[in-house]
């Protein structure tokens, strides 16, 4: 049986679009509590077989948690890492922190055909509501961090252009990025399945799926999303606030670090 998701998922530190300065670099260098974090993982990812993710496909499809059915509370919730990748139009380097700022973001996150299918499940009636809300941002990030096989997505970009719809192509994302050591922290621990995230204005992480949506999951994103263009929307910085007008929102969903 499939748990429910039992944590918050993210990063403790805000993300930036800058790069990181030569005394942030030495203080990561030096950090003693991060060389024995990232030794953990490396012990952790030998012990891995290789064809560990593979053989998670043919349980429940991969997926290793079902979503919340409620918000991951604000002060609880971790931020989603910045993610940099090429745009499909205009062909230009993005980082999803410019992009998340200010908005309520679904952020899909896929590397073949079939994680394409895991999203969509997910995320289809969400977008179909609020996709012309201008508050709202549907951010695909189609990874391969993978050489090999990020070269040959290169090579097919005119196709990927062609089946995605043009409004959507200057959020859908091509990364090469190494994702080694955020993928535990995110909860992407299998490089096969989709994995979808709704991130708040602060791009903090407020819900999460993973795999083929079951049950009312797709349902519970849209509701979820809802609420938070809503409270966005009453802000003083938006300048409309009756973009969503529905005022039920979902019970916060308490979880532990």
């Amino acid at each position: 049986m499939t748990m429910k998701l039992s944590r918050p998922l993210g990063v403790a530190k805000r993300p930036s679009a800058l790069s990181a300065s030569w005394k942030e670099k030495k203080e990561e260098f030096l950090d003693y509590d991060k060389h024995l974090e990232k030794r953990r993982h490396l012990v952790k990812e030998t012990s891995r077989g290789y064809f560990q993710d593979y053989h998670a496909l043919r349980q429940h499809e991969g997926k290793t948690w079902v979503a919340p059915e409620s918000l991951i509370r604000e002060d609880k919730a971790l931020y989603f890492p910045d993610v940099t990748g090429m745009s499909l139009e205009p062909q230009e380097t993005v980082h999803t922190t410019s992009l998340l700022e200010g908005r309520i973001s679904i952020i899909a996150m896929l590397s073949s055909t079939r994680s394409e299918e895991h999203v969509r499940s997910f995320s289809h009636l969400a977008v179909d509501a609020y996709l012309s809300n201008p508050l709202f941002r549907y951010v695909q990030i189609n990874l391969q961090d993978n050489p090999l096989k990020g070269f040959l997505v290169s090579l097919f970009l005119s196709s990927i252009r062609k089946r995605v719809p043009k409004e959507l192509q200057s959020t859908y994302l091509v990364s090469k990025q190494n994702m080694e050591y955020l993928r535990e922290p995110i909860g992407m621990v299998n490089k096969h399945i989709g994995y979808v995230y709704l991130v708040d204005e602060n791009s903090k992480i407020r819900w999460a799926g993973c795999g083929f949506a079951s049950g009312n999951e797709d349902a519970s994103l849209k509701n979820c999303t809802r609420v938070l263009l809503q409270r966005l929307a009453k802000t003083p910085e938006s300048s409309d606030a009756s973009i969503v007008s529905d005022t039920t929102e979902p019970s916060a969903l308490s979880t532990s670090q």
